[in-house]
């Protein structure tokens, strides 16, 4: 069976959400027996009423104050296909947790536009390894290619970056010979799906370095992608290409908030808005014009 894995940050531990709700904090929180369900809510009617089952939570775990949970959907499931879509695409990320009144246990999680807690949302998707010669080409289009941790923390902005260098790190953080591809590709925005996924080589568009024993996002990495030589010059397809630019994007709005810069913006996104600039300043010029000669101007 096709499957596509996922892993997100389902709820912050001992943080009450708008009903009271909460997952005691503690080195393990309540879960009903696993796997559990992953669902996706289609319509706001409050509640999660009317969500429809799309994939399974097959482990949960605590990490840094947050439960985090990973696992799958399915992708012969045509409302699963729909919402892997839109979570690639970014149409929809965020996760709600499904807690049992009076025990606090976790009984599912639901995939809405308007979760309880703002960084409850998924923060991988991705196909662990490579699906080849399948006769099912509807879903080889589902082969993530665009990976990486959205979430992870930066460093200070000055520090230096060595791509060949901050690769090795990362590989020997992540096992070395005995990789763990989960964590690894963490640190890079594609996965080369013609490779083999338990290689370093597979991945492209470093952004992160091992510091300190934890894995960091590095701003000059960033900007690295996002210049000449990055994004642009890879040999990657175009439709891949822009979904990156997007999440430079969404990297550089994060750095922005951090370091309190307002103007770290994405040079993808500075030239969209030159373009809607030249776009305006031609319309108004069009306006003018109509305007003169309906008074008799030239």
């Amino acid at each position: 069976m096709v499957e596509v894995h996922w892993r997100a940050l389902i709820a912050p531990l001992n943080k009450p959400d708008a009903a009271g709700r909460k997952i005691a904090m503690g080195s393990t929180a309540k879960v009903r027996p696993l796997p559990i369900a992953l669902r996706y809510a289609p319509a706001d009617w409050g509640g999660h009423a009317g969500a429809i089952s799309v994939g399974t939570i097959d482990r949960v775990w605590v990490d840094s104050g947050a439960l985090w949970g990973e696992g799958r959907f399915d992708l012969y499931d045509t409302a699963a296909r729909e919402v892997v879509r839109k979570v690639q695409n970014g149409f929809v990320r965020h996760i709600s947790a499904d807690i049992e009144p009076g025990t606090f246990k976790l009984m599912a999680a639901t995939i809405v536009d308007i979760p309880a807690f703002e960084d409850a949302e998924i923060k991988s998707i991705n196909i662990p390894e490579v699906v080849a010669e399948r006769e099912e080409p509807e879903l080889m289009a589902f082969a993530f290619r665009v990976v990486g941790d959205m979430e992870l923390p930066f460093t200070d902005r000055g520090r230096e970056w060595d791509s060949g260098a901050a690769v090795g790190r990362v590989f020997e953080w992540a096992g070395g010979d005995d990789l763990d591809i989960n964590r690894f590709r963490r640190a890079f925005l594609y996965q080369d799906p013609d490779a083999d996924p338990a290689t370093r080589g597979a991945y492209k568009l470093p952004f992160a370095d091992v510091v300190d024993g934890e894995l960091r996002a590095v701003p000059r990495g960033v900007f690295a992608i996002a210049g000449g030589r990055g994004v642009d010059a890879a040999d990657i397809p175009e439709s891949d290409k822009e979904t990156i630019r997007r999440r430079v994007g969404a990297l550089y709005r994060r750095m922005a908030k951090q370091f309190d810069d307002p103007s770290l913006v994405s040079p993808f996104e500075r030239q969209s808005m030159a373009g809607v600039s030249v776009e305006f300043a031609a319309a108004r010029r069009r306006v003018q014009r109509e305007l003169a000669l309906l008074e008799g101007g030239v």
